[in-house]
């Protein structure tokens, strides 16, 4: 191998080393009713084991390097097609909290995208509501969950109550550090919805 080569070897491993040093592992705790998945800048890093109830908290570590984009896939157990639970008896209601190592947690700073949303019409409950309630479902943005997406023109983050969102006891095994639940504007008509929080560095 030529002086030259080495010389390049060397410094490609430099900067590889000093890129992962840049990194920062952070840990999480989410909870969501009824389903949640994360991603930071761009990539897949947790996904809720469970999809219907019972809820459970989601503990998840990764590294990644600022500025970090967290965004989240949030979701309301609700038939695609009429929006309810329960064999088409009831509306269900949503609700997400999440603490981050870095100080960062959710609030009415997040944006977020509903997508999905239903029944539309809440009066379908009186009229046989397997073939009366309808859902509108819109398409998740293309490199939404991206640093360099911009969500600029989405709502920010509706913060709901936690006597709203009724939270299950394993909610109050861990501490939340002032984290606020979030959701769209209804806990109970907003069944899919896509929250974003970008941070330049960590938040004390």
């Amino acid at each position: 191998m030529t002086r030259a080569a080495i010389l390049a070897l060397l410094a490609g491993l430099t900067v590889s080393v000093a890129a992962h040093a840049q990194t920062r592992e952070v840990t999480a705790w989410l909870y969501a009713d009824n389903y949640v998945e994360l991603y930071v800048n761009g990539r897949l890093v947790a996904k809720d084991p469970i999809e219907f109830t019972p809820h459970n908290v989601v503990v998840t570590k990764f590294r990644a390097s600022y500025p970090m984009t967290l965004a989240v896939v949030l979701k309301d157990f609700a038939h695609p097609r009429t929006g309810l639970e329960y064999n088409h008896t009831r509306i269900g209601d949503g609700g997400f909290v999440a603490r981050f190592s870095n100080g960062v947690v959710t609030d009415g700073s997040w944006r977020c995208l509903v997508v999905s949303r239903g029944p539309v019409d809440r009066r379908c409950l009186d009229n046989d509501p397997a073939r009366s309630c309808r859902v509108q479902t819109g398409p998740m943005p293309k490199g939404w969950t991206g640093a360099r997406f911009d969500d600029r023109r989405w709502p920010r983050a509706t913060v709901h109550g936690e006597s709203a969102v009724r939270p299950l006891p394993v909610y109050r095994r861990y501490r939340w550090g002032g984290a606020k639940f979030i959701w769209g504007p209804d806990l109970e008509i907003d069944n899919t919805v896509l929250c974003r929080k970008t941070v330049m560095a960590p938040v004390r």
